[in-house]
Formats: C-alpha cells, sequence, structure tokens
C-alpha cells in the first residue's frame, strides 16, 4: 500500500522497539495509536514531464527528506511501520518500508523481518538471500534458520529444509515450530527419494528394453536388476527380466519373477490382466522347457499356459504352448504307462518229463473264469494325466 501524504505531510511512527517477535501477518489486534513526526514534503511548482515516470513513492520521499531526526531513530520508525504493515497483511509495502530502514541502519532483526516479508510474499528465494545475510554474521540466528528452511520447503529442497532444521534442534531440541516442521519436511524429502528411484528405475527398464530388442540380453539382464534394486515393487521389471532369462535360457531364474508378479497381481483389485497373462504364459514356457521333462514339470506348464489362455484366448501364441503342452503330456503318460501285454494261452511245461507223483495229462488252459482271479497291478494314471481330457 502507497501511502497518501496528509496535508503535504507524512506520517512515521518514532517508537523505537526491539524486533517483533515471530511476526504473524493474520494478527489484525489494532494497537494502541502511535506518535508521529510529521514530516513536510516541499512542492515544486516547475513539472518536469522527462521526470514524470521516475517519481519516487510517498514512503520513499519521506524517508528521503533531511529532517532533525537521528538515522537510528528513522531505521526503527520505518521498521515499526513495517511490522504494521506485516500484521495488515500488506507483505509488499512492509519488505518496502525495511529496505528503507536498512538504508539507514543495517539490523539483523531488520533483516530477519524483511526475510519473512519476502517469505510471506511467496519470493522465496529473495527471503533465502536475506537470511544467508543474516547467518553469515550470525551463523546458529534461529529465526534466520527457521524461515530458510520454510523457503527452501517452499522450493521442494526438502534435503537443504531439513538441514536447517537440524540445525535449530540441535541448539533449541524443544523448539515447537521446528519440531512440526521437520517432520512434514521429513516426510516430503522421503516421498521426493522415493520418486526420485522410481523414476531412474523407469529410465533403466526403458534402456534394458532397447538393449533386449537389440539382442544384447546380458545387458538388459542387468539394467532390469539395477531397476529393481531401485523400485522393487515395480511388477512390470520383473516380467520384463523374465522374458530376458527365458531368452538367457535361464528357466529356473524365470519362474521365481514371473511367480513374484503372479502372487503380487492375484486377488488384488484392479488386476493389470495384460501382465498377469505374460507372467502365467512365460512361466509356462520355462516349466516346458525345462530338461529333463517330466509329468510334473509338463503338469505345472500345463496350468500355467490354461491360466494364460483363459486370460486371452485369442492369443495364437499362448493357444500354440498349450497344444504343444498337451501333446508332450500324452507322449509322457503313454511312454511311462505302456499297455499291458495279453495273457498267453497253451504255455508249455518248462520240463517234458512230468513230475513225479504228477498227473501224466497235459496241462489244461486256463478257463476265463480262471484267468480273471490273476492279480493284475495296473499303476493309476497321475492328475497331469487326467487333466489331458478334462
Amino acid at each position: 500500500m502507497d501511502f497518501e501524504p496528509e496535508d503535504s505531510y507524512v506520517r512515521i511512527p518514532v517508537s523505537i522497539d526491539d524486533e517483533a517477535e515471530d511476526i504473524n501477518p493474520h494478527d489484525t489486534k489494532s494497537s494502541n495509536e502511535e506518535e508521529f513526526v510529521r514530516i513536510s514534503i516541499e512542492e515544486d511548482d516547475e513539472t518536469d514531464d522527462d521526470d514524470e515516470g521516475s517519481q519516487l513513492s510517498p514512503l520513499e520521499q519521506a524517508a528521503s527528506i533531511e529532517v532533525a531526526m537521528s538515522a537510528e531513530v528513522k531505521a526503527s520508525a520505518l521498521k515499526e511501520y513495517g511490522n504494521k504493515l506485516m500484521v495488515s497483511g500488506q507483505f509488499l509495502t512492509a519488505e518496502e518500508a525495511y529496505s528503507l530502514s536498512l538504508h539507514y541502519e543495517f539490523s539483523i532483526p531488520t533483516v530477519n523481518n524483511r526475510a519473512q516479508a519476502k517469505l510471506s510474499a511467496q519470493n522465496f528465494l529473495g527471503a533465502i538471500e536475506d537470511a544467508n545475510s543474516v547467518l553469515e554474521v550470525e551463523t546458529q540466528n534461529i529465526k534466520a534458520l527457521y524461515r530458510r528452511a520454510k523457503a527452501f520447503q517452499e522450493l521442494g529442497m526438502f534435503a537443504e529444509s531439513k538441514a536447517d532444521l537440524d540445525n535449530i534442534l540441535r541448539t533449541d531440541p524443544a523448539n515447537p515450530p521446528a519440531l512440526k516442521m521437520i517432520s512434514q519436511v521429513s516426510a516430503m524429502l522421503h516421498k521426493a527419494e522415493d520418486e526420485k528411484r522410481k523414476s531412474r528405475a523407469d529410465e533403466l527398464k526403458v534402456q534394458g528394453n532397447r538393449v533386449f530388442q537389440e539382442g544384447n540380453v546380458e545387458s538388459a539382464l542387468s539394467l532390469y536388476t539395477e531397476a529393481i534394486q531401485l523400485d522393487p515393487d515395480n511388477l512390470s521389471i520383473y516380467n520384463n527380466r523374465a522374458l530376458a532369462y527365458l531368452a538367457s535360457h535361464s528357466y529356473v531364474d524365470v519362474i521365481s519373477d514371473c511367480t513374484r508378479v503372479i502372487d503380487g497381481l492375484v486377488g488384488k483389485d484392479g488386476v493389470d490382466s495384460v501382465m498377469l497373462r505374460k507372467a502365467y504364459h512365460r512361466r509356462a514356457e520355462a516349466s516346458f522347457r525345462i530338461q529333463p521333462r517330466t509329468e510334473g514339470t509338463c503338469s505345472d506348464a500345463l496350468r500355467d499356459a490354461t491360466e494364460a489362455y483363459n486370460l486371452q484366448s485369442d492369443n495364437p501364441i499362448v493357444a500354440e504352448l498349450l497344444t504343444s503342452i498337451r501333446d508332450a503330456m500324452k507322449q509322457l503318460v503313454s511312454s511311462n504307462h505302456p499297455p499291458i501285454a495279453p495273457f498267453e494261452s497253451g504255455t508249455k511245461s518248462q520240463s517234458s518229463t512230468p513230475m513225479k507223483g504228477a498227473s501224466e495229462k497235459s496241462p489244461k488252459t486256463p478257463s476265463s473264469a480262471s484267468r480273471s482271479k490273476i492279480d493284475v497291478k495296473v499303476e493309476a494314471p497321475t492328475v497331469a494325466a487326467k487333466t489331458l481330457y478334462e
């Protein structure tokens, strides 16, 4: 707010006080009327059009007039007026008053107050500059440290803000504003660092995708692994690394990464069905390729391929894999459980000489009734074999 001359005078408060304690611009309580010195402003009858754009503000005019006041009194009066402007929310004009006060006399409290005025006006770099000026003289000035910490926080410089707050708490461990603010800043710092790690992990994943497409599987694996270390909850990176492991025939590693993805997705709300289908598909591929191929590995592969097919039945690659697994299972079941040879009738006795006391008659061929009593043990088909025909 600019000052308006009243009867060719400007009113400047002259009461001298120490630095206002923690100026609160929202405190609008009225104070007792201050005593003022009336400073005459001489008006020039001649008008110079060239100087029309360079007129000083009333506050600057009043401060520049030589009166019977010491520089100390002027500086204090202007500082006090700046405090009043801060309470009424006129931050820019308060900053101007503090600057004029500093023109007459350098004062740590005034610089601190101007830092607060700049902070309130969202001039965060200016607030940091003023706080730095104070801290060059008083390295442990609590207000300067706090206001610089606040400016750093607003600029997203959370590590710098926390460092200033830690400095305050080393000097004043029970400082309430610093304790409250450091809790907020610490949470913001953790979040910012977490976002930075995730962003870097995404960059590494993109690089891994590129080199994998170029055929450099080992480099892709290295990039994916580094990305997972930065963002261990990013399931898409595990899925991509599983594909790279599949290309390098590391089937056990494929199964491990795909299991991590499947366990992280199944049963969750808003499941990414494409990611889940890829995980099932790649785990099925790995189980199917493991050597030696057994009914157990094929059964695992069949289960995962069926899950992948259910998620995307129109995918020809999944359908082809499912058919291959079923064919392999049939062959395994057939080779592991050959058909039983039929019983041959009319078998001759190992010796043509009949045993003593034995009947001289030729051995009889077992009847169908007696043949049915022969105990023939047939192994039951496995669960995997049954699955083929469901």
